[in-house]
């Protein structure tokens, strides 16, 4: 056997070796009742972030299916507007920009939930006056 074909039975070797691709979720299933809170707690890499980001329409799901308030979210993928009212969700990052003033931050929110464009400098208006931002 010459030296190129040892090098190619090593590749092979290391390409049948190849462990398959960690799945990030399997195997989940839970109920939540209208009013209640759910956290999910774990260990890095156990799919946590994932699981919510397929429940917020944020990822694709590969298989099973997610439903809320009856909706199914292969329905919902990547248009998370339509979740609002149904669902609540703090993430373990801040999503705004810093260096946002209020009023960008409030049109930022605006934009994820739905809210019309021409509707959006009344709501923003009216939610820093409500609070007194």
């Amino acid at each position: 056997m010459s030296v190129p074909d040892q090098d190619e039975d090593k590749a092979k070797k290391k390409k049948k070796e190849k462990p398959e691709p960690k799945r990030a979720v399997d195997g989940v299933s839970f109920g939540v009742k209208q009013g209640e809170t759910l956290a999910l707690l774990g260990l890095s890499g156990a799919g946590k972030t994932s699981t919510f980001s397929m429940m917020l329409g944020e990822e694709s799901i590969s298989g099973g299916k997610i439903f809320l308030s009856e909706k199914d979210m292969d329905d919902m993928c990547y248009e998370p507007h339509k979740l609002h009212g149904v669902v609540g969700y703090c993430p373990q990052t801040n999503n705004i920009e810093a260096s946002y003033t209020v009023e960008q931050s409030l049109s930022y929110i605006c934009e994820l939930i739905g809210v019309k464009k021409d509707e959006v400098p009344h709501v923003v208006n009216e939610t820093v006056k409500r609070f007194d931002l």
